[in-house]
């Protein structure tokens, strides 16, 4: 009974794959085919997890790199190479963007120019690679991190620019000069604003004499700070330099020489932000 039972459902299945292959349409036995699929799932799924296992532990390892051994260990040593090269430039960018961070807003205002040499003469000026296809201009004014270096005046064409420095001698420009409190804010010392010249390496401001430059209070280790209608407004408060020393002014008795110094040597830098209009 049970054998006729058996033979009967193995010709109707017979049937149905005759069907399935030769009559019926194929979208629709595809669309059954994952629903038959599943139905052997307890079966196959083992059965291929084991059959991938034995295969990893008893197929023989094959590559398809057919280089000597001595090519290989070249290529690794080059490798290596250019990942060192690689980081040693990654943290010379890092430490470049952390000294531009300084400006604050003002570095999105800027474009970089690399420097490509100093004055040969007496003059303290740069010769810059930026050129006027570059957006450098005229009587445009440039930064380091440390402050203002000087202002292009008159030297901006398409090989290059020069670039002169505020320690030039004869470079003027007007500020004020402030002093750092304890939560290392700018405190302004005086209302007045006061001429500052370059004397080459450094610059001086002659206004003031002994007693009013008592009454201002300004010290070694106040900042001088722009203020230059003339100049754009958001350079308003950059620093010029460091007051370094306080002496009589020599042919103008009574009146003081106030001192005051970048904090790098401006002709050994490498690199300036020059202000876009």
């Amino acid at each position: 009974m049970s054998s006729i039972k058996f033979n009967h459902v193995f010709g109707l299945l017979l049937v149905l794959s005759t069907l399935s292959a030769f009559v019926i349409p194929p979208h629709y036995t595809t669309r059954a085919m994952p629903q038959v699929q599943s139905l052997f799932a307890p079966v196959s799924v083992p059965a291929r997890k084991a059959g991938a296992w034995v295969d990893g532990r008893v197929r023989q390892k094959e590559t398809r790199d057919r280089r000597d051994a001595e090519d290989v260990k070249a290529e690794n040593q080059r490798l290596r190479d250019r990942v060192n090269f690689l980081e040693a430039q990654l943290e010379v960018e890092q430490k470049r963007n952390a000294q531009w961070a300084r400006l604050g807003p003002l570095k999105d205002r800027c474009v970089p120019v690399d420097v490509v040499g100093s004055d040969s003469g007496l003059r303290d000026s740069l010769a810059l690679e930026g050129s006027t296809l570059h957006r450098v201009r005229d009587n445009a004014v440039a930064l380091y991190p440390g402050g203002i270096a000087g202002q292009i005046q008159g030297r901006a064409g398409v090989a290059g620019a020069q670039l002169r420095l505020i320690t030039d001698k004869g470079f003027r420009v007007r500020g004020y000069f402030v002093r750092m409190n304890r939560e290392l804010q700018p405190q302004r010392l005086s209302p007045a604003t006061f001429l500052f010249e370059g004397i080459g390496g450094a610059m001086v401001m002659r206004q003031l004499n002994e007693q009013d430059a008592a009454q201002v209070g300004v010290r070694a280790g106040d900042l001088a700070v722009v203020e230059e209608r003339e100049w754009p407004p958001q350079l308003r408060g950059v620093a010029l330099g460091a007051v370094t020393k306080i002496a009589p002014l020599r042919n103008a008795p009574g009146f003081v020489e106030i001192r005051v110094e970048p904090s790098v040597n401006l002709e050994l830098l490498d690199e300036v932000m020059v202000m876009k209009k």
